[in-house]
């Protein structure tokens, strides 16, 4: 194997763990917005500002991810794959 193949796998690996616990940490975020607004609570007792917080939180995990994802398929397009 080259090396240019070997730095390509190694990048795919990389990338694909990232990309694997940013899904993980998304959905736990995901699960936390869901928690935090329990249709049956009253208003007074949400916790709005944690929601926003995560929501964005989530928001700026979601660009990195799909640039992730891009860049994850650039590089098997590279190893043609």
């Amino acid at each position: 194997m080259n090396s240019e193949r070997a730095k390509y796998l190694g990048r795919k690996a990389e990338l694909e763990t990232d990309v694997k616990r940013m899904e993980i940490r998304a959905t736990g975020m995901i699960e936390t917005i869901r928690s935090n607004l329990d249709p049956t609570a009253d208003l007074k007792d949400l916790d709005i500002e944690a929601v926003a917080v995560t929501a964005v939180e989530l928001s700026d995990l979601h660009l990195k991810y799909l640039a992730d994802l891009k860049r994850l398929a650039k590089v098997k397009d590279i190893l043609g794959e």
